[in-house]
């Protein structure tokens, strides 16, 4: 753009309030005016003169510099996650109900009463099967009062698992 004479010289006139194709005199910041700078935008929203005075090479240099302190950034999260998902394998990989894993300060172990359909509270490892399912209906509409607004519906279904080994029972609700 620099090297463009025609381009110079119509943003000479531009700059200056004339209108580069009439030759004709425009209202700088008017309607004209703003329709005419696009020619002189890259991307429609750097005026081609601010980039002129830019340094290239500092330009460059701190470009550089700013993606090596982004991509140190990333290298210390990647490695965090890496840190996090091997702690997750580890507690998956938890046999007892008491067995935990340290991770910064704090104790995780097995949490899930119930995980993949076994039973794992206090080592019981039953097997958990379908008894039955349930709905529960809300006050609302079980006195015929739905939505009025006193009530919003909270209806729901829910299956009742119990444990083969030790009779634990478990609603699940959706």
């Amino acid at each position: 753009m620099n090297g463009d004479t025609e381009l110079q010289n119509d943003y000479k006139k531009w700059k200056d309030g004339i209108n580069y194709k009439t030759n004709r005199k425009i209202k700088i910041d008017g309607k004209i005016h703003r329709e005419l700078k696009q020619k002189f935008m890259i991307h429609y929203t750097i005026l081609f003169e601010d980039l002129t005075s830019i340094n290239s090479h500092e330009y460059l240099k701190e470009t550089k510099k700013i993606i090596n302190e982004i991509d140190d950034e990333n290298a210390i999260i990647k490695n965090y996650n890496k840190l996090v998902d091997s702690i997750i394998e580890k507690i998956q990989k938890l046999k007892g109900w008491n067995e935990f894993i340290e991770f910064e300060g704090k104790y995780y172990g097995i949490t899930n009463k119930v995980l993949n359909n076994i039973h794992r509270e206090n080592d019981c490892f039953g097997e958990m099967v379908f008894m039955m399912k349930k709905e529960k209906e809300c006050k609302g509409c079980r006195d015929g009062m739905a939505f009025n607004g006193s009530y919003s519906c909270s209806c729901y279904s829910y299956d009742i698992n119990k444990c083969k080994n030790c009779g634990f029972i478990e609603e699940i609700k959706y």
